[in-house]
């Protein structure tokens, strides 16, 4: 399957830098709380999208990396991400107007507002933008997190874009994998594998034990307290401390706080298993006292505290549950 590292025309406000990426270099700084609108500095790939499977995958940088869209488009160049086919959208500044957005999230656009979806808070600095199209269905991910099918189907030909709002800022290696057939089929049934990923190495997403609680061998908490039972309303906090509705996430959850006093192997054993949810995977565990077992929970915190004394080592962590 080729890859392409992409070349870029038509550069408008940009140029390519000494690291071969594309930076914005003039036009307007559009880069601060509550910015809005979309970029006035970018390009057009020089390579063209005919038709059957293909990835177009990026960077961005450097950190913070600003407000960027990048994506796919037919026609002439527009900065304006409105009228592109295919868009992610990510920003490292924070919006505290109307719907609220914390920084570093990332924004599914197809054209004209609003988005198709978001996702806040998720973006890290050198992971990787994809839009994928497989079997003339095109998808949107981060690394290898999906986060959005499209409903649209791709018109031929097309191009990559960039549009970048803030100054000095870059697209980083950007590039385009084409190949296979339309008619290809996935790994096995029901597989959501691209086209650039390699049948013969399998993936799954691994399921994390049981949170280690008497119930299975694990130590006993010093604490263990439902503080938010009932399917509490969730919300978020910026930068400046105000607590605020989070509207990505309105219905309610339910929050637990753990705290252990345990000898070394236990501590071990608690930062194995925060280690294998990677911060992010569902667990269940049974609740000590009630011995209800809850099933879908995730780290919300967890943090390894310091030795008070020589032998004891302190852990606690915020456990939380979405409805499914």
């Amino acid at each position: 399957m080729p890859t392409t590292n992409i070349t870029w025309q038509n550069l408008t406000n940009a140029v390519i830098n000494g690291d071969g990426d594309l930076e914005k270099n003039a036009g307007a700084n559009n880069c601060s709380t509550n910015a809005s609108g979309t970029g006035d500095g970018g390009a057009r790939s020089v390579q063209t999208i005919s038709a059957g499977n293909w990835e177009f995958r990026c960077t961005l940088g450097p950190d913070p990396s600003g407000r960027t869209f990048v994506g796919i488009s037919r026609g002439s160049l527009s900065l304006d991400f409105a009228t592109w086919d295919y868009c992610i959208h990510v920003s490292t500044e924070s919006n505290t107007s109307g719907t609220p957005h914390p920084a570093n999230s990332i924004f599914i656009y197809e054209g004209s507002p609003p988005n198709k979806t978001y996702r806040d808070g998720i973006w890290d600095e050198g992971k990787l933008l994809r839009i994928v199209c497989l079997n003339n269905v095109v998808r949107y991910y981060l690394d290898s997190l999906l986060i959005y099918t499209s409903s649209k189907a791709p018109i031929y030909p097309c191009y990559v874009v960039a549009s970048l709002a803030c100054l000095n800022k870059t697209v980083v290696d950007p590039q385009l994998i084409t190949g296979q057939a339309a008619t290809a089929q996935p790994c096995s049934t029901g597989s959501q594998k691209t086209i650039v990923e390699d049948c013969g190495k399998p993936w799954t997403i691994p399921t994390p034990d049981p949170l280690p609680l008497p119930a299975n061998g694990g130590p006993r908490p010093a604490l263990f307290q439902e503080v938010e039972g009932d399917w509490g309303e969730f919300g978020q906090t910026f930068g400046d401390g105000r607590p605020v509705h989070n509207t990505i996430q309105t219905a309610p959850v339910r929050r637990w706080l753990v705290e252990w006093e345990c000898d070394e192997a236990a501590a071990a054993a608690l930062d194995e298993h925060y280690d294998s949810t990677r911060g992010a995977l569902s667990f269940e565990f049974t609740d000590p006292y009630t011995g209800e077992t809850v099933t879908g929970v995730r780290y919300q915190d967890y943090s390894r505290g310091p030795h008070e004394r020589l032998w004891a080592q302190q852990r606690s962590a915020q456990l939380i549950k979405y409805p499914v």
